[in-house]
């Protein structure tokens, strides 16, 4: 995890994430393992961003996000699925 980022409340990590500088998630947010979070991207509330996922630049999360996938944008939407299969 990298330096300047804020994080809510109830809020759980797993190994192997790479939280970029900027980047803001709200209260009971979930990230699991083996993913990458761009900068300057922000979560809503009750979210989990699932493993092996890949959250583009100055994206805003607003909804679950599936596992290995890309996703980005505001709203953050897929882009790409099943990336690791």
């Amino acid at each position: 995890m990298k330096r300047n980022w804020n994080i809510g409340h109830h809020f759980k990590i797993g190994g192997f994430v790479t939280i970029n500088p900027g980047v803001t998630q709200n209260s009971f947010v979930e990230i699991f393992t083996y993913t990458m979070i761009g900068s300057r991207t922000a979560g809503k509330d009750h979210i989990n961003i699932e493993k092996n996922l890949i959250i583009g630049v100055e994206s805003t999360e607003i909804q679950d996000i599936p596992e290995n996938s890309f996703a980005y944008g505001k709203p953050c939407i897929l882009h790409k699925a099943n990336l690791c299969k």
